[in-house]
């Protein structure tokens, strides 16, 4: 994670960001990207959703996080390989992603 290198102020100032834009849901990114505790801190356990309610809370956790990362100062850019591979999940996984980031 590029971000472990930056200045301790520079550190705090992203933590701020993030932990904004995920509010109380930090630890649904810290699953799918471990080393974000390390510039976020220790966060709390979230509650068990049932099955679609869990989807809908990643989907808009996953966008508000995105989005601290999409701004005109440094600009977001996605390789993605291999799309003719891609589950049905993953594909509409990818057409929200592209719906938020257009906007």
């Amino acid at each position: 994670m590029r971000l472990l290198t930056k200045s301790e102020t520079q550190l705090t100032e992203w933590r701020t960001k993030i932990l904004k834009a995920v509010g109380p849901n930090a630890q649904v990114m810290i699953k799918i990207i471990p080393e974000l505790e390390f510039i976020v801190g220790k966060q709390a356990d979230v509650p068990e959703l049932p099955p679609t309610e869990s989807q809908n809370r990643f989907n808009l956790v996953f966008q508000n996080f995105i989005k601290v990362f999409t701004q005109p100062q440094h600009p977001l850019v996605i390789f993605l390989d291999d799309l003719q591979w891609v589950g049905s999940a993953s594909f509409k996984f990818m057409q929200l992603l592209m719906g938020f980031l257009k906007t």
